[in-house]
């Protein structure tokens, strides 16, 4: 597949400190997580690091206010079935509150886009939402406007809607959230091709079950219209669709909202 001139050294708006992968291998099973702050994203990761086995770091995660994931950062484990690598790409969620959003976004923009120029294709997106949050509040809506931006209507055979904390739910009403949930998220799980619905145990088993989902659905990986549009495209990431949700300012009138709250939670702490 022909690549245009993407250079991550010679981006205006790559960072000298940024993170991406300098030992891709076209063979890797890439798989980024994202979704809000908070939400497990790096229990996840290390769920399946612990079912798999790495000789690395496991993600740092954290119980409070103060969010684990400030940077993109990658771990490795080797697929047991396949003995390919697996990448799995932890992300600073949307919601970040020390970070604006378009900053977020910049970050895993090149980490994806690097990826990309160097011929590895996503095996899949996981997008983790907590259950516990109970309301479906306009930031959780942002952060999946942006997330459905990132990722295109192309891409979403590739995407898992991992739900977790799901037995915090009380008795009963555990079926009428899902189908709220599943109306809020119409438009990533009934169109074709579409996103799945999967609930995320906090276990290892859970976790590589999510891994296995993934490669069942989608064998030979998908293109988030992120990555094409700036690398085929030659797009910088303000000038991307996810980019240009963030410019309109919704996800920075979010940003302003819950720095404000945040600062003050920490002013408490």
């Amino acid at each position: 597949m022909p690549r245009s001139p993407f250079d991550v050294h010679k981006a205006k708006w790559v960072k000298n400190d940024d993170v991406y992968m300098k030992d891709s291998r076209q063979d890797d099973i890439v798989i980024p997580v994202m979704g809000a702050m908070g939400g497990g994203k790096s229990t996840f990761i290390n769920n399946c690091l612990s079912h798999f086995g790495t000789n690395g770091p496991l993600a740092p995660t954290s119980a409070g206010f103060h969010p684990g994931t400030s940077k993109v950062a990658h771990y490795t484990a080797t697929y047991l079935t396949t003995g390919r690598r697996l990448v799995l790409v932890d992300t600073p969620g949307f919601d970040h509150g020390q970070l604006e959003a378009a900053e977020v976004l910049r970050r895993i923009a090149v980490w994806l886009s690097a990826s990309y120029s160097d011929g590895v294709t996503v095996a899949g997106v996981v997008y983790i939402y907590d259950v516990a949050s109970i309301r479906y509040t306009k930031g959780h809506e942002l952060c999946m406007d942006l997330f459905e931006k990132l990722c295109g209507c192309d891409s979403l055979s590739g995407v898992m809607v991992a739900t977790t904390r799901v037995g915090t739910i009380p008795d009963g009403l555990e079926p009428v959230q899902e189908q709220e949930l599943r109306n809020e998220w119409k438009s990533l799980l009934e169109g074709h091709p579409c996103a799945e619905m999967f609930h995320l145990e906090n276990s290892t088993s859970s976790a590589a079950s999510l891994v296995g989902r993934i490669l069942e659905r989608q064998s030979n990986g998908v293109l988030l219209q992120l990555q094409r549009q700036i690398v085929d495209d030659n797009k910088s990431v303000d000038k991307t669709e996810a980019g240009r949700l963030v410019k309109q300012g919704s996800g920075d009138q979010w940003f302003k909202v819950w720095k404000k709250w945040y600062s003050k939670v920490l002013d408490r702490s």
